[in-house]
């Protein structure tokens, strides 16, 4: 969760199936007084809450302590969404969810326009403020807020430059268990957490998280990544590989133990001996060994009689 150490006892954290969103801190940010900024790795098309913890012995100035949630900088003060989503009646809120955001590069859109509406895309804030809470509202006495949700497609050009790839809709319709009268206390807030969601590709581009190395070797790369040539090579590779190491069985068998006989090392050293002559075609065919000198020299020896 992050924490703003001058700040103690609260706390805050985007949350996907019940647990926290891993955080990353940015080392070159320059730190302002009681806010903290977070950048978090989501996915598109997943759906995801917010959890704020108020530790047991927190000063509070006055009796309650609001949580006002800004999503990309499209909801006003007045219809503040809450830790499951937007608020859509009085008892009724629509979740928040991550989605892949869609470009184009039509001219009929006005990237100017678009530059105001993308300034603070890809961000969700939460002030905190001390407030006087009366109770709570009657029903049909909220009135829906005009949240300015984000145009659906945005031109590459309003982007440019911009490590962005999703944005936050809406998903299904929860209960929220009824809305409190809060008298807001004029003042500084107490605490700002901002919290930058970005992909994992636009974290790396950001150097936020490191890039994952590429292989150094086509050993290494996956197969269904690898093209005809780089198949051919590695194919290549590893006959010549094989070879080498046949090469390296085989003399290692020749030389055999040092507890074998003349006749076995010779036999040993004939074997691995492989004979080849060219065919009528151009082709090599393994032929048989020729005799050896002994063997003829013995065929010519002719015993005379006394």
């Amino acid at each position: 969760m992050a924490i703003i150490s001058s700040v103690p006892g609260i706390e805050v954290a985007v949350t996907v199936d019940g647990s926290d969103v891993k955080e990353y801190t940015d080392p070159d940010l320059a730190e302002e007084p009681n806010v903290v900024t977070k950048y978090i790795e989501v996915s598109s098309e997943c759906e995801f809450g917010l959890r704020f913890l108020v530790l047991r012995g927190t000063h509070f100035k006055k009796k309650a302590m609001s949580f006002n949630v800004y999503v990309d900088d499209t909801i006003d003060d007045d219809g503040s969404a809450t830790e499951l989503g937007r608020p859509i009646s009085d008892t009724e809120d629509q979740k928040f969810r991550f989605a892949t955001l869609k470009t184009t590069n039509a001219n009929d859109h006005s990237p100017v326009h678009e530059r105001e509406q993308v300034k603070k895309l890809g961000t969700i804030e939460i002030i905190v403020e001390h407030r006087q809470q009366f109770g709570l509202k009657k029903p049909s006495s909220f009135a829906q807020q005009d949240l300015g949700i984000l145009s659906e497609v945005l031109s590459e050009k309003s982007l440019k430059g911009q490590s962005l790839s999703q944005s936050v809709s809406y998903g299904e319709t929860v209960s929220s268990g009824g809305r409190y009268y809060q008298k807001k206390t004029y003042g500084p807030p107490i605490a700002r957490f901002v919290f930058k969601y970005r992909s994992p590709d636009a974290l790396k581009a950001l150097m936020i998280i490191k890039r994952t190395p590429s292989p150094s070797t086509l050993e290494e790369m996956p197969l269904d990544e690898l093209t005809l040539d780089q198949m051919r090579q590695l194919l290549g590779r590893q006959r010549a590989r094989d070879g080498a190491a046949a090469g390296v069985k085989r003399e290692r068998s020749e030389e055999g133990s040092p507890n074998d006989t003349p006749e076995q090392k010779r036999t040993r050293r004939s074997t691995s001996t492989a004979y080849l002559e060219i065919d009528d075609n151009g082709d090599f065919v393994e032929t048989p060994p020729p005799p050896s000198k002994r063997t003829n020299e013995a065929a010519e020896i002719v015993q005379v009689d006394d």
